[in-house]
C-alpha cells in the first residue's frame, strides 16, 4: 500500500500534507526518514532541513517494508512485510497444498499443513461524517487556539 492511496490520490502538498502525515504515521515516519534518507524530521519541522514538500515526496517513495507503510497497512505487525515476503509465503502455501493434493498417503488422510502466518489486513473504520475532509489553514489555526 502506498501512502498516496491514503490521501485519495493527491499528496495534500507542503506543510499541511506533511503535518497530516506526521499526525497519522509520525511514529514510523521519523525513523524511516532517518534510516532511508538521513533526514531528521525535527530539523524539517524547525525549518533547518529540506522543504516539507520534498519530505512529503520522499515519504511517498518509502519502500513497502518501511514502518510508515506498515502503520498505514494496519499496524506494526506489517513491518517488513513487503511484496517479496507476501509472494514467498504464497509460494510456501502453494507448495504445501500441491504436496497434500498429490501425495500418496495410503489409508490415512492427508496431513493438514497450516498456512504460513500473515499479518491481518486493515479493516475500514466507520468514522463520523466529515471527519476525513481536508482541513484549511483556518481550521488548523482554530484547533491550535483551543
Amino acid at each position: 500500500m502506498h501512502l498516496r492511496d491514503l490521501r485519495g490520490g493527491h499528496a495534500g502538498g507542503g506543510s499541511l500534507g506533511l503535518a497530516r502525515l506526521i499526525d497519522d504515521y509520525g511514529e514510523g515516519l521519523f525513523p524511516d526518514l532517518w534510516f532511508h534518507y538521513g533526514i531528521d524530521l525535527g530539523d524539517v519541522i524547525a525549518g533547518r532541513g529540506p522543504s516539507p514538500a520534498l519530505v512529503l515526496l520522499l515519504a511517498q517513495r518509502l519502500p513497502d517494508t518501511s514502518l510508515t507503510v506498515a502503520l498505514a497497512s494496519g499496524g506494526r505487525e506489517h513491518f517488513g512485510w513487503g511484496l517479496d515476503r507476501h509472494i514467498a509465503t504464497d509460494l510456501f502455501d502453494a507448495v504445501n497444498q500441491n504436496t497434500r493434493a498429490t501425495g500418496n498417503w495410503g489409508k490415512g488422510k492427508a496431513p493438514k499443513v497450516p498456512p504460513w502466518p500473515r499479518p491481518k489486513a486493515k479493516t475500514k473504520k466507520k468514522t463520523a461524517a466529515g471527519h476525513n475532509k481536508p482541513r484549511s489553514v483556518a481550521d488548523i489555526y482554530k484547533a491550535m487556539r483551543r
